[in-house]
């Protein structure tokens, strides 16, 4: 299902300011009609606020069909409304690598490439001061995220935990 993944890395890097992962990384992505964005930092805007359904305490779900793509995007906020990640599930089938060499292309070498000793988990990291964007593949299920994480102590690389595990932490 090479396409599916095809059509989210054409959407994200026609939708989204890309960069090295040096320069920086996308931290808006568009849905809805093109004009609707969802920015790390910022508050949901108005016009974006149709296009999502309630999944939790501060956590959203953008309504299907307001994106390509992916299965689902699930959006986390902090307690003053601002978003603080938007995480990206993609369908049965999609490939891993696939996915990572798109996001390579954009986003140059990643800063952490993790494969558990039993090889069902594999997670690549890119970050910069102020985002984390992680791919992470269990079992057969790929899924992405986009993230403010906090910052591991007196450091100035974001520390972001993936399922329980932070392979950058050790």
């Amino acid at each position: 299902m090479r396409s599916t993944a095809a059509v989210l890395l054409l959407a994200l890097s026609a939708c989204t300011r890309w960069g090295s992962a040096q320069s920086g990384i996308f931290r808006e992505i568009t849905i809805g009609d093109g004009s609707q964005e969802l920015k790390l930092g910022a508050p949901i805007r108005d016009d974006v606020q149709p296009l999502l359904v309630a999944a939790g305490k501060d956590t959203y779900r953008v309504r299907p069909g307001m994106y390509g793509g992916a299965d689902s995007i699930t959006v986390s906020t902090r307690p003053d409304g601002t978003v603080r990640c938007i995480a990206f599930a993609y369908g049965p089938g999609e490939s891993y690598d696939f996915i990572v060499a798109g996001y390579e292309q954009d986003l140059g070498a990643p800063a952490t490439r993790f494969t558990s000793p039993d090889s069902l988990r594999q997670i690549t990291e890119w970050h910069d001061a102020r985002t984390a964007f992680v791919v992470t593949r269990e079992g057969g299920r790929v899924s992405s995220m986009l993230c403010e994480p906090d910052r591991i102590e007196g450091g100035q690389k974001p520390a972001v935990t993936v399922g329980g595990a932070n392979p950058a932490r050790g």
